[in-house]
């Protein structure tokens, strides 16, 4: 079916009727991402939890002092050759390919404003602001030397505010405040607020702006891939191009011993009998893309396993019918980190035996930051699992799945043990045995989706749940645990589910979030291949 890129009529009223009413109800809220006058804040409290905390973590400070000396008292702040981070998860180095990640969701236009009391000392040293860099060199930040936002000699800053418009940043970033040796400046209050509520005297009746282009609002990456670092793959490095398995495996094993990032496009269709193995192996490497052009990559038979690798994106692939090397289309195991699977279609065929194929996307041994997104799963039995033992130690962690269509599935959408994982804005459609299968402690937060058609109805002998989209069935000696919000259930055995745990994300998302019914329209169109360029 040719793909659409832009939205139905239907689903464009529905968006703007939405961003109407959000603009009514949120238009001054919704605005200021931090703010801080530093009443309380004193030279002995100001970097501990007792001042302030993480919003998303009690346990961690809001501030860090990165170097230098820094004072508070009387309601201001003072750094004296001095530097801090704000927002930050830790105080681990910042560098060219890695970051401790934050609490601001800085992707959308905004600024910093910095209101200064005074300054002294050597007129010529500076003042500056960072974004995503807690080190003193501008190059070590995953930005480079764009992470360095503000500079200016102290002898050209006056009292009052100071404006910043970075143009750096990401969905979990940070800032870092710093004066150089030799050098005082004193705040009062520093406030982070997004550009589109800047104005001081806002129409209370503003004409909603149109949906922009999908792709920006909508494809960007969001989940837990977005944490511990980020998720870039190649980008700024090497390009190649392959229509073969084994020119594409040989590119794979020479980057174990290269640094340099690396995209590799596919424009042909990989098989058994072009390759030099059975499977594909992204494995010891770091930063590196694998993306179809446009409808032409395909992986026929032959699956990825990704293993000891970090910072890896699959994008643009139809991977299908893969019954030899792990037999699963793709496999993240062995203390794999930041992995986006992305816009991919996975499939077999149902008119087997259950076991003939294995999983689609199976996660494992120890496994974690994942982000599973715009991707179609159908005609499969297995559909795929987040860890394939009970053994705790080999458990994965940390995976988001949204805005995926899984459709004609039998089981496992996904079956999870021990982890972290949010679903969200999927949809799910003809699964004939069960869904969403919790076990071992897992917690799910199960979040806008939309299930029409899911679940055998039959009871589970087990647990004695009924086999429908959630549920703790088969095996496992424990259950797992699911947080139940803003689902739609259609045509399902079961319609209405308490939820077992309070499970909320450590990070922002809510520009993707879309209803139960939205998510369904924007799957239907957009999920898959040949979407993305």
């Amino acid at each position: 079916m040719k793909k659409k890129r832009s939205l139905s009529i239907l689903l464009t009223f529905v968006l703007v009727l939405s961003m109407m009413l959000a603009n009514q109800m949120n238009l001054f809220a919704s605005q200021l991402i931090f703010n801080d006058n530093y009443s309380g804040a004193t030279s002995s409290n100001l970097f501990t939890t007792s001042y302030k905390t993480l919003p998303n973590d009690a346990s961690k400070p809001m501030y860090i002092r990165t170097g230098g000396s820094i004072s508070a008292g009387s309601n201001r702040v003072t750094l004296s050759g001095g530097r801090m981070t704000i927002g930050a998860l830790s105080s681990s180095s910042t560098s060219s390919s890695s970051t401790p990640g934050g609490v601001f969701d800085l992707s959308q236009d905004y600024r910093i404003i910095i209101n200064v009391a005074n300054t002294s000392g050597n007129s010529s040293k500076n003042f500056q602001v960072y974004v995503d860099n807690n080190t003193t060199s501008q190059g070590n930040s995953i930005h480079g030397g764009a992470s360095k936002v503000y500079e200016e000699n102290i002898g050209n800053i006056s009292s009052g505010n100071i404006v910043i418009e970075p143009n750096v940043g990401t969905s979990n970033s940070f800032i870092q405040v710093r004066t150089e040796s030799d050098v005082n400046v004193t705040i009062n209050e520093i406030t982070i607020e997004y550009l589109d509520g800047s104005s001081p005297d806002p129409d209370p009746n503003p004409d909603p702006d149109p949906p922009t282009d999908p792709e920006d609002d909508l494809f960007a990456l969001v989940g837990y891939a977005t944490m511990n670092g980020g998720t870039t793959g190649g980008v700024g490095g090497n390009v190649i191009y392959v229509d073969n398995g084994a020119d594409l495996y040989e590119a794979l094993r020479q980057k174990r011993n290269d640094s340099t990032p690396l995209t590799v496009y596919i424009n042909g269709t990989i098989t058994q009998g072009n390759s030099s193995h059975s499977k594909i192996d992204v494995k010891d490497v770091s930063d590196v893309s694998i993306i179809g052009v446009g409808t032409q990559g395909e992986l026929d038979g032959v699956g990825i396993t990704i293993s000891r690798a970090n910072n890896i994106i699959i994008r643009n692939l139809s991977i299908h019918h893969v019954k030899d090397g792990e037999g699963t289309a793709i496999e993240v195991t062995n203390d794999s980190h930041n992995i986006w699977i992305d816009h991919n279609e996975f499939y077999s065929q149902t008119d087997v035996h259950k076991d003939y194929y294995d999983g689609l996307v199976d996660i494992k041994r120890n496994a974690e930051y994942i982000t599973v997104s715009w991707n179609k799963f159908y005609d499969h039995h297995k559909g795929m699992l987040v860890g394939h033992t009970d053994n705790a130690s080999l458990a994965p962690d940390k995976i988001t799945y949204h805005h995926n269509y899984f459709g004609n599935i039998g089981t496992r959408v996904p079956l999870t043990r021990y982890a972290d994982v949010h679903k969200f804005n999927n949809f799910y459609e003809d699964i004939f045995g069960s869904a969403i299968n919790a076990r071992m402690g897992a917690r799910i937060r199960v979040e806008n989706n939309y299930f029409d058609n899911v679940g055998s109805g039959e009871v589970d002998t087990h647990a004695g749940y009924i086999q429908g989209p959630i549920g703790w069935y088969y095996g496992s000696s424990q259950t797992g645990y699911w947080h139940v919000t803003g689902n739609t259930f259609v045509n399902c055995p079961v319609s209405s589910y308490t939820s077992t745990t309070t499970f909320n994300v450590p990070y922002n998302y809510s520009n993707v979030l879309h209803s139960a019914e939205q998510a369904k329209a924007l799957v239907e169109q957009y999920a898959g291949v040949g979407i993305i360029n």
